[in-house]
């Protein structure tokens, strides 16, 4: 082999191995979730959130945007409790990203963290939206969040172990910061 070239091959490798390692593509399907993993990773940690806070998840369909940033993901953050169950399964089939799959450690549902409340209630839609899984709306309770962020960064840490002291500080932080505004 010529000797240019081995120098430049080993100029690549050495640069190559200098580089930062990648941060880890998050996609979240509402804002509230899209906030929690911000708090939790960070600015470094690359988001997509698929909803805007105009939006009803009970509601919303799927597009083809949705479908390419799921694509990309190494991980999801749903609320579960099958909120999105009308548009999520569908968006995932169609990303062919095995690894966002549900029950695989790229899929992180917040609903499956805590007990859900409201559960085994009548789920009839004359009584306003159907939950029959419980109520998956616990972005209204800051403590069983504080929860979520925990597990969340555990699942981060997971896929990307060098991360995982940063995720696990970010929701400390965000544990702190409820604390902090709690009344006593």
């Amino acid at each position: 082999m010529n000797r240019s070239l081995m120098i430049r091959a080993g100029v690549l490798l050495a640069a190559l191995v200098a580089l930062p390692a990648q941060a880890l593509e998050v996609v979240a399907t509402s804002p509230s979730m899209g906030a929690l993993v911000r708090a939790v990773g960070g600015a470094d940690t690359a988001l997509t959130v698929l909803s805007g806070p105009e939006r009803d998840l009970h509601r919303l369909q799927a597009r083809p945007s949705m479908i390419g940033a799921l694509r990309r993901a190494d991980l999801v953050v749903a609320v579960g409790a099958e909120l999105e169950i009308g548009w999520l399964p569908l968006a995932i089939a169609s990303a062919a990203n095995p690894a966002i799959r549900p029950e695989t450690p790229g899929y992180f549902e917040a609903a499956a963290q805590v007990a859900l409340l409201d559960v085994g209630t009548p789920a009839d839609r004359a009584l306003g939206d159907v939950h029959p899984l419980g109520n998956p709306h616990l972005n209204l309770d800051p403590l069983r969040m504080v929860t979520v962020a925990r597990a969340l960064a555990e699942r981060m840490a997971g896929l990307d172990p060098a991360g995982g002291p940063g995720y696990r500080a970010g929701a400390a932080r965000f544990a702190a910061a409820v604390e902090r505004r709690l009344p006593a």
